[in-house]
């Protein structure tokens, strides 16, 4: 009976991986990872590459979490804030807002938490002739934090990456019988 389950979860896997092919492609080239280096093996089957994808976000998780606790950070999305505003430089808190998918309320707490942090800090943007809009971004140590953020995902870019490149080239095993 457990046996079943398996095959069954590993085929629904299997079938996710098809469906997501072209995404998943594209996160291995997102993280740049060069085409002719070897890696880790390549999982055999769906659930084998489902359990290594986990395990690596998993410790990029743990270790993240723990980083963005000693800058004060508690809440996943502040991190994320964080390599948002790295990303863009400056966001409107409306852009922040959506891209988080959080209302006003709560993308203000959030950038509260970031200014007492010393991570981020409001700004008038230099193109608006509207006297309320306000522009996000970091500040020194907030990019700092964005640099160690974007270096630890590297670090463990490789475990994401065998798992991907698994199934964006089609070598995993749909269904295990």
């Amino acid at each position: 009976v457990g046996q079943e389950r398996l095959a069954r979860l590993d085929e629904s896997l299997g079938r996710w991986f098809a469906d997501n092919r072209d995404v998943l492609g594209a996160a291995v080239r997102s993280l740049g990872a060069p085409e002719g280096l070897p890696g880790p093996p390549v999982p055999a089957s769906a659930l084998e590459a489902a359990v290594a994808l986990a395990r690596a976000g998993a410790g990029y998780v743990a270790e993240a979490t723990e980083l963005a606790a000693r800058c004060g950070l508690g809440d996943p999305n502040e991190r994320l804030a964080v390599g948002l505003l790295q990303a863009a430089g400056a966001l409107r808190p409306a852009e922040l807002a959506r891209a988080l998918r959080l209302g006003s309320s709560g993308v203000a707490g959030l950038l509260n938490r970031l200014e007492a942090a010393g991570l981020a800090s409001r700004r008038d943007p230099h193109d608006s002739t509207d006297r309320r809009a306000v522009e996000v971004v970091l500040t020194g140590s907030g990019s700092d934090l964005a640099r160690e953020l974007a270096e630890l995902l590297h670090e463990h870019s490789a475990e994401f990456v065998a798992g991907l490149r698994a199934v964006s080239a089609g070598v995993v095993r749909i269904g295990v019988a």
